[in-house]
């Protein structure tokens, strides 16, 4: 059963839905975050030991690095650049399949939240892994589209961009291709562009409120940097209070970067479902789905019941 009522929303109700859908599924959203979160510094760290392996193998830590610009130029590093690159561009092209794994699978997250249907952590892996192709090819056409809204206008690319909202729900739940998805996305938005367009500057002024804590950090950071050695001495009361904030600097980026992440994903996905039942009565298509679903398990169960009955 649907456990939304699929009825329209309007702006106060999309954002009050966005962050209930969020707090529901934080658990499951958690676990998709923290495994590819350790895939990609997993995939980070071998990139840098890969680099700072081969400096220090043929020219020594200090030396390395300060004739690293022209590291190229010394023969004796060829051979290591030689396996080097094509490792670093493979770890590359793994994390980019990562990461629209990663696009792909919280989306299916939050559509199957907002329809009330069971997610399997399993089953959205698979699903996204399949559309990696889509998921990629609709990325390099966005870009390009709203790199032509520059070109166009300054605005354009702002414009562009909201026109092409819902291309990765659009992929996920419809399962189009990548200019099926953009064309499919622009038809929505145009049939209620204007308040797409004052939910999306709601929304970017909440994530923009979430970013501002960060340069709070930034600006503590930059400030206490100066007075950490004075007249060659360490002061250790500055010292302490500069790794301190530094640690909550950077645990306040993962939380806030899984909150922003949550909040964008989830908004999209509402957004999406709420003009497609203003604009095609999708609600009522879906509970007439659900329906006739539920009356076919009720046939099933009493034919079975019947058979049984028979048998004895």
């Amino acid at each position: 059963m649907i456990e939304n009522e699929l009825k329209p929303m309007d702006l106060g109700g999309l954002i009050d839905k966005t962050f209930r859908l969020i707090i529901a599924n934080m658990k499951n959203f958690l676990k998709i975050f923290w495994v590819f979160f350790g895939i990609t510094m997993g995939i980070a760290l071998i990139l840098a030991a890969l680099v700072v392996g081969i400096v220090l193998y043929y020219n020594g830590f200090e030396k390395g690095l300060s004739e690293l610009p022209f590291a190229m130029t010394q023969g004796g590093m060829l051979p290591a650049l030689a396996i080097g690159i094509p490792v670093f561009i493979v770890l590359f092209v793994v994390l980019i399949i990562v990461s629209l794994i990663y696009y792909g699978m919280t989306f299916d997250l939050y559509i199957k939240a907002f329809l009330g249907q069971e997610w399997d952590f399993k089953r959205s892996f698979d699903s996204s892994k399949s559309k990696i192709g889509t998921i990629f090819a609709t990325s390099m056409l966005s870009s390009l589209i709203m790199i032509g809204g520059i070109f166009l206008c300054c605005i354009g690319m702002f414009i562009f961009a909201i026109f092409l909202s819902f291309a990765f729900p659009i992929i996920m739940y419809e399962e189009r291709k990548a200019t099926d998805a953009i064309s499919r996305s622009f038809n929505l938005v145009k049939g209620n562009f204007w308040f797409i367009l004052v939910a999306e500057l709601i929304i970017g002024l909440i994530l923009s409120a979430i970013s501002a804590v960060l340069q709070v950090f930034s600006f503590a950071i930059g400030g206490l940097a100066p007075f950490i050695e004075k007249g060659g001495d360490i002061n250790v009361g500055v010292l302490t209070a500069f790794i301190v904030i530094v640690i909550l600097f950077i645990v306040a980026t993962i939380v806030l970067s899984i909150i922003s992440s949550a909040i964008q994903t989830a908004f999209f996905v509402i957004l999406y479902f709420n003009e497609r039942i203003k604009q095609e009565n999708f609600g009522v298509e879906k509970l007439a789905e659900t329906m006739i679903s539920d009356m076919e398990t009720s046939t099933e169960e009493d034919s079975s019941i019947t058979k049984d009955d028979k048998d004895e």
